[in-house]
């Protein structure tokens, strides 16, 4: 497989991600009574915190499937994959912190995103200068 189709596939993959979680999680399938009982300690306390703003989780939920969006249009990938950044870091500290079980689903997200973010690391150069 060559290298441009390779970058293609992840950045439609990582998409297809954010966009699938980002609208099943408007649409309520997330989270029912059953999956809320598995979730203990102190990860199981932050998300019930979350889930009882009744405003918080659809944000994130908005903001992945905008993101998503984001990235699986070409014009507009650059700024999609950046937006998507704080969302994988979060993502991958929740896992390495609260939800061990699913680390390894939290550092593939981080890191097609920093794999992301290299591949177009000449388009941010300029906001760091």
């Amino acid at each position: 497989m060559s290298q441009p189709i390779f970058k293609s596939a992840l950045r439609l993959l990582f998409a297809m991600f954010l966009v699938g979680t980002g609208a099943s999680a408007l649409y309520g399938l997330y989270f029912s009574g059953h999956e809320m009982a598995t979730l203990e300690g102190p990860g199981g306390l932050f998300l019930s915190a979350v889930l009882a703003t009744k405003w918080l989780f659809p944000w994130i939920a908005t903001f992945k499937l905008v993101t998503g969006i984001l990235i699986a249009v070409p014009r507009t990938q650059k700024l999609g994959v950046l937006m998507a950044l704080p969302y994988a870091v979060n993502i991958f500290l929740w896992v390495s912190f609260t939800q061990t079980a699913d680390f390894a689903m939290g550092a593939v997200v981080l890191l097609i995103n920093v794999l992301l973010v290299r591949n177009n690391w000449d388009a941010y150069k300029s906001i760091l200068a």
